[in-house]
This record gives structure tokens, sequence and C-alpha cells, in this order.
């Protein structure tokens, strides 16, 4: 999972320089290795949501901020402590 956790923290930097296009590309090219490797549930893939969630609302897309921080929380396990009842 190297690469994908190469784009992700390439991803986090940019993000601190306010760059929130190349940011979200990172972001999903990581997202993309993940949700090919990882099982649903691993919280590196709700990470990966989380994030491109963060970036989508950042530019003001509420809608797919909205529906990516969903996805991070609903790949929780269901005895997971993050996910709200």
């Amino acid at each position: 999972m190297g690469k994908a956790t190469e784009y992700h923290e390439f991803g986090m930097v940019i993000y601190d320089h306010g760059e929130y296009a190349g940011a979200i590309d990172y972001y999903l090219q990581s997202l993309e290795i993940k949700e090919k490797i990882l099982s649903p549930t691993d919280a590196d893939l709700s990470t990966s949501y989380t994030s491109v969630g963060a970036v989508c609302d950042k530019v003001g897309d509420h809608l797919n901020a909205l529906s990516y921080l969903r996805k991070s929380t609903g790949n929780l396990p269901k005895d997971s402590s993050f996910k709200s009842s």
C-alpha cells in the first residue's frame, strides 16, 4: 500500500499549503488504490474518505463533502466508537 500512502501524504502537504485542487487529486489517487486492496471497514479507507470530504467542504462542494463523509462513517465497524448511533 506504499503508493497509496505516498499519495495521501502528498495530498496532506498540498492541502496544508491551500492547494485544494491538487490535494483532492492526490487523495483520490490514494483512495482508488485503497478501494481495490482494503476491506470496506478498514480505517485507512475511512481516513481517505474523510480527507476527500474535507477538501470538498473547503472548496464549497458540500454535496460531495457530505457523500464522502457518509462513506467514511458508513465503513466503520458497527462496534466502532466513532460511528454515531
